[in-house]
């Protein structure tokens, strides 16, 4: 494993071999494959960004599927899906291409840090493997932690630049990118943190007021965009945390769950699972070492940060659980530390033998896959990924009638996201108890006049359809029964 012996950061730039551009084409293939039969995956979050998409389409602004204002994430995944579509795409296929880009910019992005982090010619083509094997599944489903990623790379990649160059371009480059990660995901304000306080480690040889004034510097300027889409929101009222969860109150287990999460495979046990662990482990702690710099001993601790930042998050306010989605900044930065490792141990026999032990399990596991990827193409091409025009819904006997004939302001569904892509129509979710139907009419009551109607899918395993009791102010009459679903109107209960 030939290396440059360099002190790092790298003043390396670009990529040492073809290596991670053919990992980035073999990643692209792969997702055109998998969402070849179907499109995208999407789920009731898909569809919230299809719809602010498409209302700012339209002219409407940030719209939900319901048709209220949109606040829940920041604005910079719909927008891009409605620049895509203005220009003649399909909403599936404008997330398609929107994460196609995103992909094949993280790969080479992971490239390009490992040659800056290891001066090694092999490592960039691994650490491209390594990101894409762990981005690939948020890539295939239309979630917004696809382009998180490549802004969390993209940011780090800019501070390795700054570090040794300290110049302004490079400076503002890392500012924007730590913007661009906030408007992408509101969590992008770890991210902003971390590498703020990365930039004041790195100043502190100038003194630490220079090192605080920096820094500060750094987190107006890429808190400034984000800021004018919270004082939007503020305007418009509270955002809705209706989808999120409530506050944690154990700490032992959202700690577990984050550490579960920093290595990149589903099954924990594993042997591969074991080794990859230690690599990030080893890779860690010989990143701290004296001589690598701040900027490679900031990039190595932000899998471990921005997991502690979610953790307390989850004590501190209403937010999502931590799961690999959410980890998604924190799994792709660990698996390029971990493969860094390898070049890093490459110093002495000891630390080769120790580097091949633990390298051992997890090529075994990359043979595995790869043997697996036959039959998991044909399982994609015959399930396929995408609910947005798949056949079964292109052929659904509700949609058809509702698109022919759907009352003008109704359209109420326990799937409102599918009858919104189907449709075109905004919905509103309907409570999945028969308890909470009598007040979601009290809420219905005091808007102007209109037909309320539930659309319920038969395919919905969460509850099946809620009968009210004797209590509850209103009455299902069953209009129509379909195939795969069936309509009804909700009325005053009478007395």
């Amino acid at each position: 494993m030939e290396s440059v012996q360099l002190t790092p950061p790298q003043r390396l730039s670009g990529l040492p071999t073809w290596g991670p551009l053919g990992v980035a084409a073999a990643a692209l293939a792969w997702l055109v494959l998998r969402t070849s039969a179907h499109g995208i995956g999407l789920d009731s979050d898909g569809a919230q960004y299809l719809a602010a998409a498409a209302s700012l389409r339209e002219g409407d602004g940030w719209l939900g599927v319901d048709g209220a204002p949109y606040t829940l994430w920041p604005p910079l995944y719909p927008l891009c899906i409605a620049l895509l579509e203005l220009v003649g795409m399909s909403a599936s296929a404008a997330v398609r291409v929107l994460h196609m880009a995103a992909l094949a910019t993280s790969v080479l992005l992971a490239g390009s840090i490992s040659w800056r982090l290891t001066g090694s010619r092999a490592i960039p083509s691994l650490a491209a493997a390594a990101v894409a094997w762990t981005l690939m599944p948020g890539a295939e489903q239309a979630w917004s932690e696809c382009a998180f990623a490549v802004w969390t790379l993209l940011a780090f990649s800019c501070l390795l630049r700054w570090s040794v160059s300290r110049a302004r371009t490079d400076f503002a480059a890392l500012a924007a990118a730590c913007a661009l990660a906030i408007l992408q995901r509101y969590v992008g304000i770890l991210v902003l943190g971390w590498i703020a306080i990365g930039v004041a480690w790195i100043e502190r040889e100038n003194g630490w007021s220079r090192a605080l004034r920096r820094a500060g510097v750094l987190t107006v300027a890429a808190l400034a965009p984000t800021s004018i889409w919270l004082a939007r929101n503020a305007m418009l009222g509270a955002a809705d945390t209706s989808r999120r969860g409530a506050p944690s109150d154990d700490w032992m287990y959202d700690l577990r769950g984050m550490l579960s999460q920093l290595v990149p495979t589903s099954a924990p046990l594993e042997p591969a699972a074991i080794a990859a662990a230690l690599l990030l482990a080893a890779g860690t702690v010989l990143a701290l070492r004296s001589h690598r710099g701040p900027a490679v001993r900031c990039l190595a601790l932000f899998p471990l940060a921005f997991g502690a930042g979610l953790v307390v998050l989850r004590h501190l306010v209403e937010f999502d659980p931590i799961d690999e989605r959410l980890m998604s900044p924190a799994r792709a930065l660990a698996a390029l530390v971990a493969t860094c490792a390898l070049a890093w141990l490459w110093t002495s026999v000891p630390a080769r033998v120790l580097a091949l032990v633990a390298a051992l399990p997890l090529g075994m596991s990359a043979l595995e896959q790869c043997r697996a990827l036959p039959a998991r193409l044909d399982q994609a091409r015959s399930e396929g990924l995408g609910l947005y025009d798949s056949p079964r819904w292109r052929d659904s006997e509700a949609v058809q009638a509702l698109r022919e004939r759907l009352p003008e302001g109704a359209g109420y569904s326990n799937e409102p996201h599918a009858l919104f892509l189907l449709a075109g129509v905004r919905t509103r979710a309907l409570p999945p108890r028969a308890a909470g139907i009598g007040r979601l009419y009290e809420r219905w009551s005091s808007e102007p006049a209109a037909p309320r109607w539930i659309l319920w899918f038969h395919f919905n395993v969460r509850a099946e359809l809620p009968h009210p009791q004797a209590e509850q102010a209103v009455r299902l009459v069953r209009e129509e029964l379909f195939a795969d679903a069936e309509l009804v109107r909700v009325e005053p209960a009478q007395d």
